[in-house]
């Protein structure tokens, strides 16, 4: 692999598709309308099998497409853009949702808050719903204490101007998230045993356990169709990734409030287990509580993610 001098504010963004060729179509199209920013993107297919390489190519003849020939998770297919952008030189990598389509400024917006401030290791987007543009769906993110839940600040919430402030967040979700190459130099990349949901938020409590300040920009906007990368709905393997992986993020970062978390999960997955209509959702629930028992990581239904040799066509 290459390695490309460090070029002051080169930006590498990471567009991860898996099974998802038009959202990622139309993320690349709004990407390539970016103003200020000397951007390079990279698309990561994380083992599609609708064709969607193809399509993408057809579509956009010279997208540089990375293959990992597997479904690796969130993030061990980030993890490949990630590793490859901070090889070729990037000082700053941008992770961003393929279901979202983004402000021309947004990216702008991302890196003049981490020019201004040398501290700054992670930063976020003003994320808007794709079917409701005025509509917030992430604003800042932080983790409640009780019952452990990560949370959307202003989520569902109009947008009126009341989170227009540069300012300190828990975390950054992964839909828009823009790392410094000093930051994970510093903490390594997504920690892949999670494979789907916390990764972003470990990732940010460990940025800033390292001193790193993790930030909210809400000059950036990008708009986001949520549930797109997914499957819609109440998708049972999801709730057990997320109950799984929110008691290994505590046991790891909040390791006083673990108890209380994996007492709550566990308390609400038995009360769901009588009802006809919410029983299937109580087992997942309680099929992540028992994976985090036994220290269960990676690919739930699969074992761990397995590790292929990724294969590059295109590229602009």
């Amino acid at each position: 692999m290459s390695h490309r001098p460090l070029v002051p504010g080169r930006v590498v963004t990471v567009i991860l598709n898996w099974n998802g060729w038009r959202d990622t179509l139309a993320c690349v199209r709004s990407c390539q309308r970016l103003v200020n920013v000397d951007n390079e993107l990279i698309v990561i297919d994380n083992g599609s099998t609708d064709g969607s390489v193809e399509r993408l190519q057809a579509e956009i003849p010279g997208l540089r497409i990375i293959e990992t020939g597997a479904n690796l998770g969130y993030a061990g297919g980030n993890n490949v853009g990630i590793r490859l952008a901070i090889d070729e030189g990037a000082e700053f990598v941008w992770l961003l949702n393929n279901d979202t389509t983004v402000d021309p400024r947004a990216l702008d917006e991302l890196i003049e808050v981490m020019r201004s401030n040398p501290r700054a290791g992670i930063v976020g987007s003003k994320i808007f719903y794709a079917d409701r543009p005025e509509v917030l769906w992430f604003a800042g993110g932080y983790c409640r204490p009780d019952y452990g839940w990560a949370m959307h600040r202003g989520q569902d919430e109009v947008d009126t101007g009341q989170y227009d402030q540069i300012g300190p967040a828990e975390f950054i979700t992964g839909c828009s998230l823009l790392v410094r190459r000093a930051t994970v130099a510093d903490i390594g990349v997504l920690d892949d045993g999670y494979f789907l949901y916390w990764e972003d938020v470990d990732w940010c409590v460990a940025a800033a356990s390292a001193g790193w300040e993790i930030i909210y920009a809400f000059g950036s906007r990008v708009w986001h169709k949520v549930g797109g990368s997914g499957t819609g709905g109440i998708d049972l393997l999801q709730v057990r990734y997320d109950t799984r992986n929110r008691i290994r993020f505590h046991r790891r970062h909040r390791p006083a409030r673990l108890a209380r978390v994996r007492w709550w999960a566990t308390r609400h997955a038995l009360g769901m287990l009588p009802g006809k209509s919410t029983r299937r959702q109580g087992m997942a629930m309680m099929g992540g509580v028992i994976d985090s028992l036994f220290g269960r990581v990676g690919t739930i239904d699969r074992g761990p993610p397995s590790r292929p040799v990724p294969r590059q066509r295109g590229g602009l």
